[in-house]
């Protein structure tokens, strides 16, 4: 976004200090969708991993930060896709962190259990001061659909 590759883009910004989303100060946004994140794991106790998507992904640190409090070490998979992590979790050795709307469309295997983590908001972003009228109607769109 800052460097004007993109105009826009839809994010889940991490919480600040004061619980707020922490946004460079370039950048504006606006709340678009509320999600709840889905803890997805195997059925059996144990050590676990943890599979999601580069370093930097809000919804990768929400995990990071379940799994830390469960045990001692989390060792990350990194992988590109949603259908993925759940792959991962499915082999019985890992957990991951999926949004309800994606799970919703997926199949959960047998082995596994999920649960409501933790709720996320996604946000449209932009360069401060960006003025282009598609922007402009991907805004209204989004806000008319927008939930909350």
């Amino acid at each position: 976004m800052l460097t004007a590759a993109l105009d826009a883009a839809l994010v889940c910004l991490p919480p600040g200090a004061d619980g707020q989303p922490a946004c460079p100060a370039e950048l504006a946004f606006t709340p678009v969708f509320y999600e709840t994140l889905m803890l997805v794991r195997p059925q059996t106790p144990g050590p676990l991993r943890f599979a999601a998507f580069a370093s930097g992904c809000s919804y990768r640190a929400l995990g990071e930060r379940w799994l830390a409090e469960q045990q001692a070490a989390v060792e990350v998979h990194e992988v590109n896709s949603y259908h993925s992590m759940l792959a991962c979790v499915a082999s019985g050795r890992y957990a991951c962190l999926l949004p309800q709307s994606v799970l919703s469309l997926m199949t959960l295997p047998e082995n596994c259990l999920s649960e409501p983590l933790c709720e996320a908001t996604t946000q449209l972003i932009w360069r401060s001061g960006l003025s282009a009228p598609a922007l402009s109607e991907w805004r209204k769109l989004l806000q008319s659909v927008a939930i909350g």
